[in-house]
């Protein structure tokens, strides 16, 4: 395993030794590499190798997670289709040479047969693996639509679909996860199943596969006014004695969470543009700050979170310049260019910072220069938003509880784990509204439970029926009184 040095990077993976693949020393297509990977000790009697995988699989929501990513891949590169392609045409690059390679080394004509005969046979001999190890379900079909296909396209799990309907196999039982991504122009209505039944509206939905399944992602046009997201802030040069090289704040104008992978942000260059990394999301009315040099950001900004910041980008910000947003289709998405009239941010310690993100961020008289050190991360001081539905959402994904500022109110899940019937009990020292909201582990808001005012005193709230449908795994509630930062519940579900 290796990590990076820099600020906010994860533990990576080496993948290493892979010959033994497509039967290279005979068919090998039904030989059950997961239970090897599952064995106390390898073929040399140790245990370190797979110490990490075997103990993580001992976790259902783990299970699920590989059953799905196989199932992603399957799917898509492993499809026998793309497999024989790539197959075909590796094999005309180098046939011109098989024969003085068979001649030199004794060996018989490859010509690419056995390859996508296994490829054929190691799908559906795979599945069985994942069902005798893991208690997966049968094979289930999805379909995935969208009402426009121009106005959007879907994330199903690990995989960006954009062309449908589209199908795939998964596993009964096991849950995968639907993005509604909305292009510009539009905005994500609701998702709706084969009957037609409104089953969401939030972009993500989590769908606990019960048997062949079609889901549709609705959107319509976006007559708002305002971007999704937008360029809020820039630092093009810091001061002496606070330098944190250059940076853009991102702000999402909407109440929905965005997956802003494989977008880029760049200065004019597009050969020096910036690619937004996998599974950067932006919270509803959140921020994300990318940066040129992330050390020295967070070293003298250490109240930033690594989950709303990314970098570094290598493109220089001058006192004047046009800097661009385009989404992963290379659609414009945001374009600012700015100058130096526009504020005294070169070299003073101070940001170029926008006042109304709902508004045209193009003019010039909506930015202004009175943050000392700007506010990466967080609200501009002149913040002054034209859109009169605003309200602020409280950050929801990958959080964590000791980091919670405690709110007026006490809470808790009764009992937890939960194994049958459960509630969300709490007591607070005013009269306020209260908002509850369920979520999985992997962030997606499941639905809204309450949201209504409650007076002085200690409450119940009955969970027991949505709970009975969770797999096991981990779960979040988030409770909100009276706008104050929220507390969030982790629920076991055994």
């Amino acid at each position: 395993m290796w990590k990076s040095k820099k600020a906010g990077s994860r533990w990576r993976w080496f993948l290493f030794d892979t010959d033994q693949c497509y039967s290279i020393w005979g068919d090998q297509s039904g030989d059950d590499k997961l239970q090897t990977c599952l064995n106390e000790k390898d073929q040399h009697g140790n245990t370190w190798a797979n110490k990490l995988f075997r103990n993580l699989a001992k976790n259902k929501q783990f299970q699920n997670d590989i059953s799905n990513r196989f199932a992603d891949r399957m799917n898509n590169e492993f499809l026998q289709k793309n497999v024989n392609h790539l197959v075909d045409s590796l094999f005309d690059n180098i046939s011109g040479e098989i024969g003085s390679h068979n001649s030199r080394w004794g060996k018989g004509t490859n010509d690419g047969n056995g390859m996508k005969e296994f490829a054929q046979k190691r799908s559906k001999n795979m599945r069985e693996h994942l069902r005798t190890h893991f208690k997966v379900g049968n094979d289930v079909k999805v379909t995935i639509y969208t009402n426009n296909d121009a106005a959007g396209y879907v994330l199903l799990n690990s995989l960006t679909l954009k062309k449908f309907p589209w199908s795939g196999t998964y596993f009964k039982n096991v849950p995968i996860s639907i993005r509604a991504v909305a292009r510009p122009g539009y905005k994500f209505s609701h998702w709706e199943d084969a009957d037609g039944n409104n089953v969401g509206e939030y972009e993500g939905i989590s769908v606990k596969l019960d048997g062949t399944s079609e889901y549709t992602a609705f959107f319509e046009a976006n007559e708002s006014g305002f971007n999704n997201i937008v360029i809020n802030e820039i630092n093009y040069k810091s001061a002496d004695d606070f330098d944190t090289k250059d940076w853009i704040e991102l702000y999402n104008t909407t109440s929905a969470a965005i997956n802003l992978t494989g977008w880029k942000l760049s200065e004019e260059n597009p050969d020096e543009a910036y690619t937004i990394p996998s599974g950067t999301i932006i919270q509803p009315y959140g921020y994300l700050v990318v940066s040129s040099n992330q050390n020295k950001l967070f070293k003298l900004n250490p109240n930033l979170q690594s989950v709303s910041e990314v970098g570094d980008f290598v493109f220089a910000l001058g006192k004047s310049g046009k800097i661009q947003l385009f989404d992963p289709e290379s659609n414009l998405v945001d374009e600012v260019e700015y100058g130096k009239s526009w504020g005294d941010a070169d070299g003073t310690g101070k940001t170029l910072a926008l006042t109304d993100p709902f508004a045209d961020n193009a003019n010039y008289k909506l930015w202004n220069d009175k943050d000392m050190h700007g506010t990466p991360g967080a609200q501009n001081g002149t913040f002054n938003p034209s859109n009169s539905d605003f309200t602020i959402v409280d950050y929801i994904y990958y959080v964590d509880v000791d980091e919670q500022i405690a709110p007026e109110l006490l809470a808790m899940c009764y009992p937890n784990p939960v194994r049958g019937n459960a509630c969300i009990m709490w007591e607070q020292n005013v009269e306020a509204q209260v908002i509850i909201e369920l979520y999985s582990a992997s962030g997606l808001k499941i639905c809204r439970i309450c949201e209504e005012e409650f007076a002085e005193g200690q409450h119940t709230v009955d969970i027991s029926d949505i709970a009975a449908k969770w797999e096991t795994g981990l779960y979040f509630a988030k409770i909100a009184i009276d706008g104050k930062q929220p507390v969030i519940l982790k629920i076991m579900k055994q």
